[in-house]
């Protein structure tokens, strides 16, 4: 993940350089006062004169600076915008000298960001449109260098400037399944349950009762049995979802697709998961453990997905230690973590949410000897009998662990996991 913390539009980085002219100023003047020195004829330094007055004047420190202002941006501050990968999103640079007046801009051109096409669209002496392609999620940083002749075209500007910053969204894939069967909130929803009330799905045929409404009356079933019949239907209901990212699979000997398939999974799951009515919050534990409260909507995912790509950004909460607090998860939350298993003290964690009562999945990345490299067979059977051990324990403890290896989709192994409608149970 590509982290932008710096945000402000100053030069990264200025250097000064004596142009052609000066350098050829500098000889000019040199020879003439060593042909003046070699033939003792003190008049020749009248030649010099005007070449070393003008060296000297242009070996002063300058004091020119090249100011970029990018559009939609505050003055001073770089530009941040959104897009989704794959996306095509346009940047308008306008940048002059300070003081003004002495000098222009000859050249600017963007530099090469990995991840990112970026390539100038128009260009004109004091304003430039770059069009940036995205080809991965993340958050980069695009850089323009720019040079200008200043100081009476004898020393040459360089600079570089952090003009705009991109924040890339992974795409989301539509359609993914939900974590089904764990609605318990009293919040009405979209997920069927064994209660009775207002929903969509057929339950059942009972007689009337007093306060029931005549809209609800089974007219068929009230001819054939002579007497008022209702229709009852499922209570649909809402559920609280977190979900649980373990940060050290980027530190760990885990491959790098492990981590670009579970960011990717954690935004269909919370896309999918806001888009059905529930609430989500997000938890991440590592070196930058932090929490996002569990909320509703669809803004809800924007500032989901901004604490995921950056620990210093969204309305994210730090805390210590391994386990989250209390607060973190509402009570009866589904929690749904993704790791690579990889560090014990993730697992130990999972363990603790599930004694407080939660429904507690994990997402197996890693299903795979990460040990591809060697090419004894023996370290890979080693390797899935550890791991089948580490999944047997983990289920012993109330634990479900799916494997995920990145051949199916995600919807697939969802739809592995069992339906499960108990309440809640809460350790004392």
């Amino acid at each position: 993940m590509t982290a932008v913390r710096d945000r402000n539009l100053a030069p990264v980085g200025s250097s000064y350089h004596p142009t052609a002219l000066a350098v050829a100023l500098a000889i000019c003047s040199g020879l003439v006062l060593a042909l003046a020195v070699s033939l003792t004829e003190p008049q020749l330094v009248v030649f010099a004169a005007p070449m070393l007055g003008m060296v000297s004047l242009g070996w002063r420190t300058p004091t020119e600076q090249i100011r970029v202002t990018a559009a939609g941006a505050e003055p001073g501050c770089a530009a941040q915008v959104r897009c989704i990968e794959t996306d095509t999103v346009a940047v308008h640079l306008v940048f002059a000298i300070a003081p003004r007046g002495s000098g222009a801009v000859h050249i600017a051109h963007p530099l090469h960001v990995e991840g990112l096409e970026i390539e100038i669209r128009a260009q004109t002496s004091t304003s430039m449109t770059l069009r940036v392609t995205a080809r991965r999620w993340g958050r980069y940083s695009i850089p323009v260098e720019l040079f200008a002749v200043v100081g009476g075209g004898l020393v040459r500007l360089r600079s570089r400037h952090h003009v705009a910053e991109l924040v890339v969204h992974p795409l989301v894939v539509p359609g993914t399944a939900l974590v089904s069967g764990t609605a318990r909130s009293r919040r009405i929803g979209r997920h069927d349950s064994r209660l009775r009330g207002s929903g969509q799905e057929f339950a059942g045929i009972r007689a009337f009762t007093p306060g029931d409404t005549l809209r609800v009356v089974n007219w068929p079933a009230t001819a054939r049995r002579a007497s008022l019949h209702t229709t009852e239907r499922c209570l649909q209901l809402a559920n609280d979802v977190a979900v649980l990212f373990d940060e050290s699979m980027s530190t760990t000997c885990a491959p790098p697709e492990a981590l670009d398939r579970t960011v990717r999974a954690i935004a269909e799951l919370t896309w999918a998961a806001l888009g059905g009515g529930d609430r989500v919050g997000l938890v991440c534990t590592g070196a930058g453990s932090r929490w996002v409260p569990t909320r509703g909507g669809r803004r809800q995912f924007y500032g989901l997905v901004d604490a995921l790509l950056d620990p210093d950004d969204g309305p994210a909460i730090r805390f210590t230690g391994s386990v989250p607090p209390p607060a973190a998860m509402p009570a009866g939350a589904t929690i749904v973590a993704f790791s690579t298993l990889l560090e014990s003290g993730f697992a130990l964690s999972l363990i603790e949410l599930r004694k407080r009562g939660h429904r507690v999945v994990v997402v197996d990345v890693l299903p795979d000897s990460p040990f591809r490299d060697d090419g004894d067979p023996l370290v890979a059977r080693l390797w899935s009998f550890d791991r089948a051990a580490l999944h047997r324990a983990m289920g012993i403890a109330g634990v479900e662990v799916l494997g995920w290896g990145g051949s199916e989709q995600l919807a697939e192994v969802i739809h592995a996991l069992p339906q499960r409608f108990e309440a809640p149970r809460r350790s004392r």
